[in-house]
Parts: C-alpha cells; structure tokens; sequence
C-alpha cells in the first residue's frame, strides 16, 4: 500500500541539543532534552532506512538523505560512529552535516573524508562584527578558518545566513566573506522568532523591508554568483526576484525532523509535534499524523486565493506563518504581494 508515500525523504536529524555556543538568534528555548543512547539513535536509523526502502523507487539517485546537526552535532562522542553507520548505507541516502564548525580541526576535516559526507554546511552572519555580536567573540574568524579548512580538503563547504533586522544589510559581506575562504556557496532564510530569538530585539522585518532584502540578495547574487561559487535563491518568496521556481514548503511531506528525545517535527523551524519515533514507529508518525496528513495537502491560505503563484509559492514559509501568526496554514507574513476580490 502505497499510502501517498514520497519518492525521497529528507531526515534533518538533530542528534543533541548540547552547544557550545549561545548564539542570539537560535530557535533553541534553553530546554535541554536528555541525549537518547546510541542504542536508540541506532532504531531510529533503522527505522529510517527500512522507511526509505518501502518507498517507491526514486526516478533516480537515492531515496534519502539525512542532515545531521545539534545543538552542535560533535559535542556528541559517539557521532563518528554513526556517521561510519551512514557510509554503509550510501546507495540508500546522503549526508550532510549542520555545524558552527568550532570543534574541527585538521585531523578531523581529513578523517571525514572517509565517510563520503555530500557536504558540511556552517553559518556565516554578515560582517565580523555582526558577526561576533550574535555568535560570540572571535567566531566569526574560527568560523572561516574552519571554512579555509574544509575547502583545503575539497569538501563542499555551504554557508547559511539567517537575515534579521539586524543583519539585513550584511549579506554582501558574509557572500564575499564565504566565497573568499573556499566555499561552494551561501543561502539565506528569515529568522523565526522562536526560542532565544524570539526575545532579540529589532529582528522583525516587515514586509516592505523583506522585499528591499530580497532586490539585494538578488543583486548580490549576480555579483558573486560564478562556476565556483553560487549566492543561492531558492527560499520562499526568493523567486520573486531570481526568476526561478517558486519554492514550496516541503515540511511534513518530503521534509521530517527528529528532535534528540525522538519528537518528530514537520520541520525544526516548525516546531509542531507530530509524534515520537521513540513511542510509535517513524512510519507510523509519518502517514497517520494529522498535522503531517494536512502538510501534505498543500492548501492554499485563503489570502493567496488570487495570487498567479498559489499552487507552487503554496503560501511561503509555513514557519514563519506559525510562529508570527500562531497558524502554519496562512499567508507568509513578509509577503509583500496583496489581492483583492
């Protein structure tokens, strides 16, 4: 029975919620889930994996991938272990890796290379100063020493920028910055005021500052958007001026989160429980959740009802929507576009 399963299914699995940085903009809310023992992260991969072979077979490639993360992911003494449990499995799914990149070194980014990670993504935030100020002192030059690092390697290094009221006029500099040290690329999304974030003061961008920001990034893309390096506009809304796609929340659908005491959200940025993978099985979650069945139903919020892009924008970042609006089925708050009827 098919079950309107999906053909590839995104795991963004966060293993730990222990960090050794507190950064201003985290979606953590200080809540400290105890770490479950490797004997249950080693169920839950199995219960992935057999997930992923009752799925129909891909059109091509793998039927998964699974980005791993924290908290931060190498706090965790027994990761490399799972990740070497990941490299017998490379015909089923990828791995990436989420991390500050604090607690690499030279030996580490060497031995990585064995388990065929499809890439390492950290964060830059804008300028040094920026920088620091929301991830701690002297990250920001731990940060693309760790990036220098990598790239020496040859691995392909991502660069996330998370825009705020505070930062929205850095990109440039952490697009130059990135580029600079070795990356392959940088991408950018809105803040969610959730967790620590949530009390950071001036982070809200309303709509007409949200539209200034994405004329810039579209910009900036073409400014350092090359064969080596990309400035990627693939985010909700992004479209509307990279003149790509329209992007659709895959949250609850081809996307699924696992939290470290096995809670499955749709996605962390949508922190809604759907059930725990600890208590019933990861497919069970998936296809008898009601928030995960509605998800999956792509509905159009009654706002988008006469915008040209309703079915493939389905109403931008669901996220944001729930955590500004308590409702992860209305219109994106930073949309710019109106209707009326």
């Amino acid at each position: 029975m098919n079950e309107g399963l999906p053909v590839r299914l995104l795991l963004q699995w966060h293993i730990t919620d222990a960090c050794n940085l507190k950064c201003t903009h985290c979606y953590d809310a200080g809540q400290k889930r105890m770490d479950l023992p490797f004997s249950d992260l080693l169920d839950i991969y199995k219960q992935y994996n057999e997930f992923l072979l009752s799925l129909p077979v891909a059109y091509r490639g793998r039927r998964g991938h699974i980005n791993i993360t924290g908290g931060e992911p190498f706090v965790r003494k027994d990761f490399i272990e799972l990740l070497s449990l990941f490299f017998e499995n490379t015909s089923l799914h990828g791995t990436g890796i989420l991390t500050n990149g604090s607690l690499l070194d030279a030996s580490m980014s060497s031995y990585l290379k064995r388990f065929q990670v499809s890439f390492i993504q950290l964060s830059l935030e804008g300028s040094r100063e920026i920088h620091d100020a929301i991830r701690g002192p002297g990250d920001y030059e731990r940060t693309l020493q760790s990036i220098r690092m990598l790239a020496r390697d040859d691995h392909d290094v991502h660069v996330s920028f998370t825009v705020h009221g505070y930062n929205a006029d850095f990109l440039e500099d952490a697009a130059l910055a990135a580029r600079n040290a070795g990356a392959r690329s940088i991408w950018c999304d809105r803040l969610i005021p959730e967790g620590r974030a949530g009390g950071l003061k001036d982070s809200s961008m309303h709509a007409d500052a949200i539209m200034n920001f994405m004329k810039s990034l579209s910009f900036i893309s073409l400014k350092y958007s090359d064969k080596k390096f990309k400035v990627k506009m693939n985010r909700a809304l992004q479209f509307l001026f990279g003149g790509g796609k329209p992007y659709r929340c895959s949250a609850g659908d081809t996307l699924i989160t696992i939290m470290p005491d096995g809670t499955l959200y749709p996605c962390r940025r949508l922190p809604l429980s759907a059930g725990n993978v600890i208590e019933d099985s990861l497919r069970n979650v998936y296809t008898q959740s009601p928030l995960l069945k509605r998800l999956r139903e792509h509905e159009v919020p009654v706002a988008c009802k006469l915008c040209q892009f309703r079915m493939d924008c389905n109403g931008g970042l669901r996220c944001l929507s729930s955590a500004v609006l308590k409702d992860p089925f209305a219109k994106d708050p930073g949309c710019w576009l109106t209707f009326h009827s």
